[in-house]
């Protein structure tokens, strides 16, 4: 037992580990702060937790809001890292608190569901099992968005987490904005390839799926400069207007709503 305790790395060497994109890392430095991220919980929460919330949620949005914002933490030492995690979970409690205290006065002031909109009444609706469902999705997702090189990666976090347009990205990488759009591309695909468990196919020679998949993806970068231009695409008629790759279209762009799921409510 000593000996396999000796070869865990280091939390400096995980979170290398996790910038490198290193399969597993993330997983690995997640299981080593829970924990303290537990600890943390019981300690901030007390007796009274806000809106009924458990220790167990907020162990996992604050885990999944590490996730979301690692490319903003640039600290390189174990304290640093249960520094920084500390100040995100105390944050998600505050956020917790005041969304229990919005809610309260809304029921006080004696808004019925009827009045609510689908949206908010999703959110009422969903049950704990349900939000532990999106969580570990989430999840999941963000593993695939690790595991992939550097500059798809980098596309992925500033396009989708921090809104910035692939002209801007461009700019702050910079490269073309077609290289850009080809980066987020080929990152859309590997994820729906991943999310599916499929590896990514090089089909040797002309066949049917090389095509349907150049088709696809010529589609799918057809889509994006659609919306980079501000037009409102209709998923289904777009992806009418491509018979030929269809189905292969429309997990790719799927993929693509899923990546928005990432960003968390109410940022900026």
């Amino acid at each position: 037992m000593g000996e396999a305790a000796a070869k865990k790395p280091s939390i400096e060497e995980l979170l290398r580990q996790v910038r490198d994109g290193q399969p597993g890392a993330w997983e690995e430095l997640f299981q080593r702060s829970v924990p303290a991220l537990e600890q943390w919980a019981s300690h901030q929460m007390g007796r009274s937790p806000p809106a009924g919330t458990r220790k167990s949620d907020l162990v996992q949005e604050t885990a999944l809001r590490a996730f979301q914002r690692f490319p903003s933490f640039d600290g390189e030492t174990e304290e640093s890292w249960f520094a920084w995690l500390k100040k995100i979970q105390r944050r998600r409690l505050m956020d917790i608190s005041r969304e229990a205290h919005s809610q309260k006065r809304s029921e006080d002031a004696t808004e019925s569901l009827e009045e609510l909109d689908s949206h908010q009444l999703a959110a009422v609706q969903r049950s704990p099992s349900q939000f532990a469902s999106q969580q570990e999705e989430c999840r999941q997702l963000l593993g695939y968005v690790y595991g992939l090189p550097k500059e798809q990666r980098k596309v992925v976090f500033l396009y989708y987490l921090d809104d910035l347009s692939d002209a801007e990205i461009a700019q702050h990488m910079g490269k073309s904005q077609d290289a850009v759009s080809s980066l987020r591309q080929r990152a859309v695909r590997a994820i729906r390839d991943r999310r599916s468990g499929n590896p990514e196919k090089q089909s040797p020679g002309i066949s049917q799926d090389a095509i349907i998949q150049n088709a696809a993806d010529a589609a799918l970068l057809l889509y994006m400069r659609k919306q980079q231009q501000g037009e409102q695409v209709d998923v289904e008629a777009f992806v009418a207007d491509h018979p030929q790759c269809a189905e292969e279209l429309r997990s790719l762009l799927s993929c693509i709503q899923a990546l928005y799921m990432l960003k968390p409510t109410g940022s900026k």
